[in-house]
């Protein structure tokens, strides 16, 4: 029982700190709704949920977060997957964003020698 509390207590103490650790890049980049990069409102926008664990580059994230922290071109709907899992769903996004990353995203890929989200 001890060896098994020596393990797992770390990944509980780690997953908390994460979780109450303060706001993330993403979370930093709204404010009372709107992107503070471009200063408009995020509207709702149907999209793809891609399952499984893809290896995004790092350049990737680069890009993203000083280009576009509001858009991502699809959901990322984590590990596990079922076929009664959803489709699609709703994201709020910033339609500036979304320009951005329409304008780089063959340069991010061409850049890029892992898997870039599509």
């Amino acid at each position: 029982m001890k060896k098994i509390l020596t393990f797992i207590l770390p990944l509980v103490i780690l997953a908390g700190c994460s979780i109450l650790g303060g706001k993330n890049k993403y979370e930093k980049c709204i404010q009372d709704g709107k992107c503070t990069r471009h200063n408009v409102e995020l509207v709702g926008e149907i999209q793809q949920i891609v399952y499984g664990l893809p290896e995004i580059s790092s350049k990737y994230w680069d890009y993203h977060y000083e280009y576009f922290p509001n858009y991502m071109p699809c959901i990322e709907g984590g590990c596990f997957y079922s076929e009664n899992f959803p489709k699609e769903g709703c994201a709020e996004v910033c339609l500036k964003c979304k320009e951005e990353y329409l304008k780089l995203k063959d340069e991010i890929n061409k850049n890029s020698s892992r898997y870039i989200i599509p």
